[in-house]
Parts: C-alpha cells; structure tokens; sequence
C-alpha cells in the first residue's frame, strides 16, 4: 500500500477482498469446461441497424427534415424493415443477441 491513501480503511477492505478471492478460488473445485459459442453476426449487425437509424431517424425529425420528408419516412421504413429482419434472424439464431424467451 502506498500510505497516500485517503481513507485508510478502504485499503484495508479490499487487499481483504483480495485475500478472499484468492483463497475462494483456490479451494472451489475445478467445474468449468469449455463450449464452443457461436457469434451471432447478422444479429449484431441487423440490430447496429436497427440502432443506427432509429438514432437518426429520432435525431434528424424536425430539425433538420421534416416530419413527412422522403429522407424520415425513408429511414422509418428502413428502421422497420430492418427491425423485421432482426427478429426472424434471432428466434432462428442457436446463440442470439437477444434473447426473447423470458426465463424465470
């Protein structure tokens, strides 16, 4: 500890912790085993989509375009189209980026 500390107890309570998960790890046995994880690629780059031009569609509206404008409703029917698309990918996905299957 460098003695600088500005509350004292604080370096008490995690060198601590430390300690702890140090010899917590030590006696746990050994259970872990590897799996092999697939990425789910379209998902994560349908649903960067789907964020992307929600964020531009929400940001742009009225400001810079309006409403009604070809550029707004063309980003809205991107946005749905690509909304859509997303969730056919996902609830066909072995591993998907978001699940919607609510576990309890």
């Amino acid at each position: 500890m460098s003695g600088h500390s500005v509350h004292p107890y604080l370096d008490h309570f995690h060198s601590s912790v430390g300690k702890i998960g140090t010899v917590t790890a030590a006696v746990l046995p050994n259970t872990l085993t590897r799996m092999l994880h697939q990425i789910d690629y379209t998902g994560t780059v349908l649903l960067a989509g789907v964020a992307t031009s929600m964020v531009l569609l929400t940001t742009l509206a009225g400001t810079t375009y309006a409403w009604d404008s070809i550029q707004i409703l063309g980003l809205a029917v991107i946005s749905f189209v690509l909304l859509g698309g997303f969730i056919l990918v996902e609830h066909q996905a072995s591993e998907p980026v978001l699940s919607f299957i609510v576990t309890i």
